[in-house]
C-alpha cells in the first residue's frame, strides 16, 4: 500500500503545474456529478417508499372494504381451493372465517354444488371467463340450508385465473315471496268465489222479480176488483183491510225494485269523471223543497265540493242521504240539513248532517244491512234498502261509509272515496 502511494505521488510530482490544475478540475466536476446522482437516488428512494406506502394503504383499504361488506365474498384459485372469505360470507354460510380457511375447502368437493349444478357453472366461468348470476337453494358446507342470490366472476391474479363469488342470503325474501304468491292465489280464488256468489245473487234477484211480481199484481188486481164490485157490501173495516192489502202490495213492489237496484250495482262498470257534488246536492235540494214547499228546512250546502267518480252512482248516494235527512227531520217544526266536507284520518270525508230523529249508536252496525230499519214504517216510511245501496256504491269507489248519531239529536253520515292520482285512468 505504501508502495502504491509512493508511485502515485511520484507520478503526480512529474506532472506539470498546468496538468495538475486540469486534474483537480476534473475531480471537482466528477464529484459534483456524483453528488447530483446521489441526490437523485435519494429522491427515487423517497418516491418508492411513498408509492409503497400508498399501495399498502390501498391494499389495506380494499381489504377493509372486502371484510366489512354485508355481501358474502369468497375467492377460489384455479384448482377450486378457497383462498379468501370475508366475515359476511362465513356468517351467511353458517360458519366462521377462521374455520373456513382452516378446513382447506375446495369447491370441487362440495356435494351441494354437485347436486345443484353449481359446480358445473363455476367451472365454466373459470374456463370461459364469462360471468354468471342466479338464485339457488342449497345446503352450505357448514350445513345451513339457504336461498342464495349469487354472482360468479373470473379474475386474473398472479397470471392465474381465480373465481370470485359474491352472494347474499335471500331466504327471508323468498319466504315472503312464497307468502305473497299464496295470498295472491287465495285472493284470486276468493275473487272467483265472489264472482260466482254475485252471479247467484243476480240470478236470485231476477227470480224474485219474476216470481213475486206476478202474484203481487194478481193480489193487487183482485183487491181492486173486490173494492169496485163489492164496495157497497163492505163495511168501513172491510174497505180499510183492502186498502192495507193494496198498500202492502205497493210496498212489496218497492222492496223488489230495491233488491234489483242493489244487485245491478255489483255489475255496473264505473265511469269516473270530476264531479261538482255541491251542484248535484243543490239540484236535489230544489226538488225536495218543490215536493214539500210547506216544510221549513234550512238545507245548507258547502259550495265547490269536488270528487272523482261515477256521476249516476254518486248522484244516487247524495239522493239517498239527503232523502233520509229530509225524511228523519219531518217531525221537526224547523229543521237543518247540511252537506259538507271534512278531513277524517287524513282522508277527505263527505258528509250529510241533520238534526232529526237520530239513532242509538249501539245499533250503528245494523244501519247498512239490507232491510235493516231502526225506525218503524209507521214512524218513517222506507224499505230498508237505501243505506245498503249507498254502502255498495261507496265500496265500489274504493271508500268507506259510516254514521254517528244520538236519539232525537240528529245524525251525520260520512263517506270517503279512492282519491284520483296522476297514474289513475
Amino acid at each position: 500500500m505504501i508502495h502504491q502511494s509512493s508511485g502515485i505521488k511520484q507520478a503526480l510530482d512529474k506532472l506539470q503545474p498546468h496538468d495538475q490544475v486540469n486534474l483537480e478540475e476534473l475531480v471537482a466536476e466528477r464529484t459534483k456529478e456524483l453528488e447530483a446522482a446521489n441526490e437523485l437516488l435519494k429522491k427515487e428512494v423517497s418516491e418508492r417508499k411513498r408509492m409503497e406506502q400508498t399501495i399498502a394503504e390501498a391494499l389495506e383499504f380494499n381489504q377493509t372494504m372486502l371484510e366489512s361488506s354485508p355481501i358474502g365474498i369468497s375467492a377460489f384459485d384455479s384448482s377450486g381451493q378457497l383462498v379468501f372469505i370475508n366475515d359476511a360470507g362465513a356468517r351467511i354460510t353458517g360458519g366462521t372465517k377462521e374455520l373456513a380457511l382452516q378446513q382447506n375447502l375446495n369447491f370441487n368437493q362440495y356435494d351441494a354444488w354437485k347436486q345443484t349444478g353449481l359446480l358445473d357453472v363455476a367451472r365454466q366461468v373459470l374456463a370461459a371467463g364469462i360471468s354468471c348470476n342466479s338464485q339457488i337453494y342449497l345446503k352450505s358446507v357448514f350445513g345451513k340450508e339457504i336461498w342464495m342470490d349469487y354472482r360468479f366472476i373470473r379474475l386474473i391474479s398472479g397470471g392465474e385465473p381465480h373465481l370470485l363469488m359474491m352472494y347474499e342470503d335471500i331466504t327471508e325474501r323468498k319466504l315472503l315471496e312464497e307468502q305473497i304468491i299464496k295470498l295472491n292465489s287465495d285472493l284470486i280464488r276468493r275473487a272467483h268465489e265472489l264472482t260466482k256468489i254475485n252471479k247467484e245473487i243476480e240470478s236470485f234477484s231476477y227470480s224474485i222479480s219474476h216470481d213475486l211480481r206476478a202474484p203481487l199484481r194478481a193480489i193487487n188486481g183482485f183487491s181492486q176488483m173486490i173494492s169496485g164490485k163489492y164496495q157497497d157490501k163492505l163495511d168501513d173495516e172491510g174497505r180499510e183491510y183492502l186498502q192495507i192489502v193494496r198498500s202492502e202490495c205497493n210496498r212489496m213492489g218497492k222492496l223488489i225494485d230495491g233488491i234489483l237496484h242493489l244487485s245491478r250495482l255489483s255489475r255496473k262498470e264505473l265511469s269516473r269523471e270530476e264531479l261538482d257534488l255541491s251542484t248535484i246536492a243543490e239540484t236535489i235540494s230544489l226538488e225536495l223543497h218543490r215536493m214539500e214547499p210547506e216544510r221549513q228546512v234550512d238545507l245548507v250546502i258547502t259550495p265547490g265540493i269536488k270528487a272523482y267518480g261515477d256521476r249516476a252512482l254518486l248522484q244516487s248516494v247524495l239522493q239517498n242521504l239527503l232523502d233520509n235527512a229530509w225524511k228523519f227531520t219531518s217531525k221537526q217544526p224547523k229543521a237543518r240539513i247540511e252537506f259538507g266536507c271534512s278531513e277524517q284520518e287524513g282522508k277527505k270525508a263527505y258528509f250529510v248532517r241533520d238534526d232529526g230523529a237520530g239513532f242509538d249508536m249501539k245499533y250503528a252496525d245494523k244501519l247498512f244491512g239490507t232491510f235493516q230499519r231502526l225506525h218503524g214504517a209507521d214512524e218513517f216510511p222506507g224499505n230498508g234498502v237505501g243505506l245498503a245501496i249507498i254502502q255498495r256504491i261507496v265500496h265500489h269507489h274504493g271508500g268507506q261509509v259510516w254514521a254517528e248519531g244520538a236519539v232525537e239529536k240528529g245524525a251525520i253520515f260520512y263517506f270517503t272515496m279512492h282519491e284520483q292520482s296522476e297514474g289513475d285512468e
